[in-house]
């Protein structure tokens, strides 16, 4: 059997929700994205009553302050050589991150590893499962080594 490696990635994104995972993600999507030298999304859901009702059109200080933070992020990695753009989505990640991923052509989705127990631990890894579904791609669950 002959086994061929794969090509680099063209694009990956990273979901970022903005809780302790996030710099665990941050910093493996774009060691990947700088090791593939493709270009990353960083996206975020806003999943507030108002982002699921009116959508893109929402122009709330939540939603502002999300999208700055993300700008932020891009330029702290450019200054590290990695070409990142960043997308607001509205809603259910789970219905709205698939969208964004399929629209921009996103070959790998980072996402982060949540460290709960029990009940959340099953509803996360269940979402997590939903999502992975949604997506024809590699998806990458980043955790903190224990």
């Amino acid at each position: 059997e002959t086994v061929e490696p794969a090509r680099p990635f063209r694009k990956i994104a990273a979901a970022l929700d903005f809780g302790e995972a996030d710099g665990e993600v941050l910093s493996r999507a774009a060691g990947l994205a700088a090791a593939n030298r493709c270009p990353l999304l960083l996206v975020h859901c806003v999943e507030s009553a108002g982002a699921a009702a009116m959508g893109g059109e929402i122009t709330d200080t939540e939603s502002l302050k999300d999208l700055d933070r993300l700008r932020r992020y891009t330029l702290v990695l450019g200054k590290h050589d990695v070409q990142a753009e960043a997308e607001l989505g509205f809603g259910d990640p789970v219905r709205v991150l698939p969208e964004i991923i399929k629209r921009h052509g996103v070959e790998l989705l980072v996402v982060g590893a949540h460290g709960h127990k029990g009940f959340s631990d099953w509803l996360y890894g269940s979402t997590i499962d939903e999502l992975r579904h949604r997506l024809n791609i590699s998806v990458l669950v980043a955790g903190r080594e224990s």
